[in-house]
């Protein structure tokens, strides 16, 4: 889980480090928009920090008590500190290797168009992006990233308008409407233009055929109707309520038609 949430985060990163390549090289610097996306590059690398450490405190809560002793044993021989001092320092060197090295000043930099012309905002602009990506290649090496996760949360960061919610909630709601029209084209049925009309088209079938319907139907509530047609028509992100509702429903619905036609 925690790899994944990682992969996340990462992909979020890749996708605001293009996001700022292509503001510096537009014909108007953009200022306000590319400090915005340096706060959100450096948000993310704080979480990928803080999920390392939860982590680690994680795995140290649960570990023997005889093992977290000889862990201890060994790092004052070696080392000459103690066991959770060593990968406090472990897990700051870490985090400064994660850094670009000029993060903290290029947010100055944007800040002050008086001192700072564009010129020389957009050269270190491109020192920082190219830093880095190259610490980013290596740390996607080292932690063995999911390139499925990676890319969606980087397509969201590059496109914030599509959010992870909605990613994820159209997944679910194309899924669904994809088995209901391979149903029907099993059946030599001819597709409707409405996914509704397709559904209730597919329990007319399944009626026929002596299944049971009735709990199919009442799967699909109104509240769903009205989220699908928002979600899929309209590019609307739906909350983490709403979400929740979609996967849900979406999830038994799927379970349960899979269930009667295999």
């Amino acid at each position: 889980m925690i790899r994944e949430r990682i992969s996340i985060e990462v992909g979020k990163i890749k996708g605001n480090i293009r996001k700022l390549w292509n503001l510096s090289n537009a014909e108007k610097l953009d200022r306000n928009e590319c400090i915005n996306t340096i706060r959100e590059i450096d948000k993310s690398l704080a979480n990928i920090v803080n999920l390392l450490k939860n982590a680690i405190t994680k795995k140290l809560v649960e570990s023997e008590p005889e093992k977290l002793l000889m862990a201890e044993v060994i790092t004052r021989a070696f080392s000459g500190t103690s066991f959770t001092d060593f990968l406090s320092q472990a897990i700051s060197s870490y985090e400064r290797s994660l850094l670009p090295s000029n993060l903290p000043w290029l947010i100055s930099y944007l800040e002050n168009p008086q001192t700072y012309s564009d010129e020389e905002v957009r050269r270190h602009i491109t020192e920082f992006c190219k830093e880095l990506e190259g610490k980013i290649m290596i740390f996607e090496i080292e932690m063995g990233i999911k390139d499925e996760l990676l890319l969606l949360s980087e397509f969201s960061a590059l496109f914030p308008i599509f959010t992870p919610n909605w990613i994820i909630a159209t997944v679910y709601l194309t899924g669904m409407e994809i088995i209901v029209k391979k149903e029907l084209q099993k059946r030599g049925k001819q597709l409707k233009d409405k996914f509704k009309d397709n559904f209730r088209l597919l329990l007319s079938c399944l009626k026929e055929e002596g299944v049971e319907v009735a709990e199919l139907d009442e799967l699909l509530t109104p509240i769903l109707w009205d989220l699908r047609n928002k979600v899929i028509h309209e590019g609307y992100s739906p909350t983490d309520e709403e979400l929740r509702i979609i996967r849900e429903h979406v999830t038994k619905l799927m379970e349960k038609l899979t269930q009667r036609l295999y």
